[in-house]
């Protein structure tokens, strides 16, 4: 059984939840429903419908709110999330790649693209979405980020909240009902049988606390449950109210403090004294105290306590989404369009009235006036197409009655009211149907505007989005902290492989790589379009380049093409074009080639230098030797050695032009060398951006049952 302090607790959780329901959740929430029956296609009132419908009037749904939701669905699926970090504070260029690839790994394992369609949904239609993040340690040890839609009808805000941003609110609370079966399987056997104890012993909270089978009472209210004392037979639970209430309460926080720069980490709540101190010494920090909010999490059914201790995380789990929000009032899509849509259902259905009655208005007969027909006959067949009536001789005529005109206008109303549907949304440049004498160029402006006129929905899921980032963020630094290794595609964009990434891994000197845990960081919130839009848009962008005279390599055109084998065709493409990279085998023959020409080289060089030293000795031997002689045999002797001289130098010459040609050839293989190394230095380099960008490109893509 509870002891008094649960029952406090307990009775104070169920005071606060009363509060957010009676300031204005009850309110938000009929017309919540309401707006989700219009979009459902429920649109008249019960009522209304069987008052009609006994007239034998028609009941016209004309659903135009479909349509306009659907049109901001489908620009949503056409703006995919684009999550960027940029290094601030402890923060650096690579860690933020990292932090990158990971957020977007962790969205991708929680398929959510569909997750915030969903949310995207729940707000346009009735006013308010959810996110749901917590850890999760069902299948890791150490944690997983996990990703939940929370129905917006469970959850509750601070009733006192003027802001977007939980971080600004005081209170959260969700709920929903259970029966003792899920209790059991979240909370453990001994609550679901507290539970049930509990509600025999004391007075409940109510017929909102607890849905017992059968009557219970003798009267309608139920506030008070009847005491008997067999138990079983009359109370049988059959589901009870699970509030789950995340608060801010002041409490005293600790902090490392960094004296050198002032920077402040908070301490974990499970990290003893004696640790604390011990690390602060280590890393030449500082402990300080001081009293702060902390968020308590608080979850009770009825007066049972199913759990009560500090939430495990810095901020709220829920992330909010409101289309259209102002100080604290909250708006959907569909809410603003209750009333026109209802007026234009109502002129259909009477337009329709009135046709039915043109085609069967009745007649005037006197009696006895047919000889072919009876009064019952006439009245039954009376609006048949070729019918034939025989007047008895001396007998008047029957007189058909006039029917009633259709009311001058009623049929602009109708138009009217539809237009005001569209109107009102914004969205006529996306649903309306233009005339036939448009121009192409006019369309587009007129397209353009809609999407101007739905801009905020779209501004508030940008918002969101830079929330759900921040939340993601948040977990990862507090409970990514062991040694963890990711897989990541890496690749030219073309043919991926798959990487591991280790985080907080030490290196070699005993230094953390890939730190996850501190930093701080910018968020970056940005929009692309699906993997499929974007190729074509690429393709045809290549194709308009091409037209124009830019001269678009033929491999990439068809890389962005849609065939099947397209970077196999690409790359067969480029290497009969002579563009694509030279493979192993070819750098091989190339530096084989290069060593043979160089060595021919060498060898002419040496052979010019041999002859040139054979010329030189020849012409000193012959200017020598005209020294001795005089006459014609010193003119002989004289003009050998000026003929050997004379060779000698255009030798000289050719040698010059060898030593000329080898060292070209040296600086040119050089060139080659240094081009091999930074191409292979910028291959690695844009496997990893290009990694990135594919994660990116990715589409995005379960549920923890941790409590805190």
């Amino acid at each position: 059984m509870p002891t008094e302090d649960q029952i406090a607790v307990a009775e104070a959780n169920w005071v606060a939840y009363q509060r957010a329901r009676d300031a204005g959740h009850d309110e938000w929430l009929e017309v919540a429903k309401k707006c989700d029956d219009f979009y459902l296609g429920e649109q008249w009132d019960q009522k209304d419908r069987d008052k009609l419908e006994a007239e034998g009037r028609p009941v016209l749904t004309i659903n135009e709110i479909l349509k306009v939701i659907n049109a901001f669905l489908g620009k949503q699926s056409t703006q995919r999330v684009d999550l960027g970090f940029k290094p601030r504070r402890d923060a650096t260029q690579e860690s933020a790649k990292v932090i990158n690839l990971l957020i977007e790994q962790i969205l991708d394992n929680n398929k959510y693209e569909f997750l915030e369609k969903e949310v995207f949904e729940d707000g346009v239609v009735v006013d308010r979405g959810f996110f749901d993040f917590r850890m999760d340690f069902k299948d890791n040890i150490m944690g997983d980020i996990k990703a939940r839609v929370i129905d917006p009808y469970e959850v509750l805000p601070d009733p006192d909240a003027k802001s977007y941003d939980p971080e600004d609110w005081n209170s959260v609370i969700t709920t929903r009902w259970m029966t003792l079966e899920d209790i059991e399987a979240h909370y453990g056997k001994a609550k679901r049988d507290e539970v049930n104890s509990s509600s025999q012993a004391y007075e409940t909270f109510g017929e909102d606390s607890i849905r017992y089978d059968g009557r219970r009472t003798f009267g309608d209210d139920t506030t008070t449950p009847l005491q008997t004392t067999d138990y079983d037979a009359d109370k049988t639970i059959r589901s009870v109210r699970v509030v789950e209430r995340q608060f801010r309460r002041l409490a005293p926080i600790r902090f490392f403090v960094d004296n050198d720069v002032g920077d402040m980490k908070r301490i974990p709540d499970d990290l003893d004294e004696d640790k604390a101190i011990a690390i602060a010494k280590q890393a030449g920090l500082s402990i300080l105290k001081r009293v702060g909010k902390r968020i308590r999490w608080v979850t009770t059914v009825d007066r049972v306590v199913l759990h009560d201790s500090w939430s495990p995380y810095r901020t709220f789990t829920i992330v909010p989404y409101f289309p259209f929000f102002r100080k604290g009032k909250t708006s959907g899509v569909v809410r603003q369009l209750l009333s026109p849509q209802e007026q234009f259902n109502k002129i259909e259905s009477q337009m329709l009235h009135i046709v039915n009655t043109t085609a069967n208005s009745g007649w005037i007969a006197d009696e006895g006036s047919l000889a072919n027909m009876t009064i019952e006959e006439l009245e039954e067949r009376g609006a048949e197409t070729g019918l034939v009536m025989i007047v008895k001789r001396g007998s008047e005529r029957p007189e058909k009655i006039l029917p009633n005109t259709v009311p001058t206008g009623l049929d602009r109303l109708a138009t009217r009211a539809q237009s005001n549907v569209a109107g009102i949304a914004g969205v006529e440049g996306l649903v309306g149907t233009p005339q036939r004498e448009v121009s192409g160029v006019a369309l587009d402006q007129l397209e353009a505007r809609g999407l101007i006129q739905v801009d905020v929905p779209f501004d508030s899921l940008k918002r969101t989005r830079g929330l759900v980032a921040a939340k993601v963020l948040e977990l990862i630094q507090d409970f990514y902290t062991e040694t963890r290794v990711m897989r990541v595609s890496v690749g030219n964009g073309f043919d991926e492989e798959d990487e591991e990434v280790i985080l907080n891994g030490l290196d070699a000197a005993g230094q953390i790589v890939n730190d996850v845990t501190i930093g701080e960081y910018d968020i970056v919130v940005g929009t692309r379009p699906a993997r499929d839009n974007y190729e074509d848009a690429q393709f045809a962008n290549a194709l308009q380049m091409r037209e124009a005279g830019v001269m678009v390599p033929d491999d990439v055109v068809i890389r962005h093409s849609q065939l099947d084998n397209k970077h196999e065709i690409a790359a067969r493409v480029a290497g009969l074009q002579g563009v694509a990279p030279p493979t192993e085998e070819e750098l091989q023959i190339q530096a084989q080639q290069q060593a043979l020409q160089m060595r021919t080289l060498e060898l002419e060089i040496g052979k010019l230098e041999a002859e040139i030293g054979e010329l030189q000795a020849r012409a000193a031997q012959q200017f020598a030797k005209a020294q001795q002689l005089s006459g014609e045999a010193q003119q002989a002797a004289m003009e050998i050695g000026m003929s050997a001289r004379e060779r000698m130098i255009d030798l000289q010459a050719k040698l010059q032009m060898f030593y000329d040609n080898l060292d070209n050839k040296l600086q040119l293989a050089g060139i080659h060398a240094r081009n091999k190394r930074e191409t292979v230095a910028m291959s690695e380099s844009t496997k990893h951006s290009v990694a990135e960008l594919n994660l990116l490109a990715k589409p995005a893509p379960a549920q923890g049952n941790s409590n805190g």
